[in-house]
């Protein structure tokens, strides 16, 4: 839902009720855990990128944790060996 709130333009009331109740929700001590997992070489870019973005949303730094994991496996073979 929250990539689909960016394509409203400013001035929005949902958009601006939207992102004001995403600010109270983590003000109140809970977590944003993002996950990025790719089938490439680590690049502190991949991570760099959403923190910078997700910082101006998210106040308190506690509030925001993003792990990224990075396999050999390629993103092809991830469906069949999470079915298996």
């Amino acid at each position: 839902m929250q990539s689909k709130i960016g394509l409203l333009p400013e001035g929005n009331k949902f958009k601006s009720d939207f992102t004001e109740a995403l600010i109270n929700y983590y003000k109140n001590n809970h977590q944003l855990i993002g996950v990025l997992i790719r089938d490439v070489e680590s690049d502190e870019k991949d991570l760099k990128a959403s923190f910078e973005r997700l910082k101006t949303k998210i106040i308190i730094p506690q509030g925001l944790s993003l792990l990224a994991i990075y396999t050999t496996i390629s993103k092809s073979k991830w469906l069949n060996i999470i079915n298996e």
